[in-house]
């Protein structure tokens, strides 16, 4: 390539082949700059993935323990069903004759 010098606002002479060493540099420096950024990416997505890990895990334990109450307070519900049916055997017979006859009548009603 031809040597020619060119001048610029400063009053000094740049050459071609310094303005391609310097286009060379920075093409080198937006390579590294667009490694740092992907490897910058790649350390976050990790961290938002195990963050999310995190909080999918709590919700599952809180689930689990939602559950476990409500089928504690079922169990017991059906405890005191079950004990107030044998200590009143009548009245139990009487509110489920109640009941179907309800039924019975919201069944057949259009």
């Amino acid at each position: 390539m031809a040597r020619t010098a060119t001048s610029i606002a400063n009053g000094k002479d740049v050459s071609a082949q310094d303005v391609e060493a310097q286009i060379a540099t920075l093409k080198s420096d937006i390579s590294e700059l667009t490694k740092v950024i992907a490897e910058l990416g790649k350390s976050r997505s990790t961290e938002v993935a195990a963050q999310a890990r995190q909080n999918a895990d709590a919700l599952v334990a809180k689930g689990n323990e939602v559950l476990a109450s409500a089928k504690t307070t079922a169990q017991d519900a059906a405890q005191k069903t079950e004990t107030a049916i044998k200590e009143n055997p009548g009245t139990a017979v009487a509110i489920a004759t109640g009941l179907g006859f309800l039924a019975g009548i919201l069944a057949t009603r259009r």
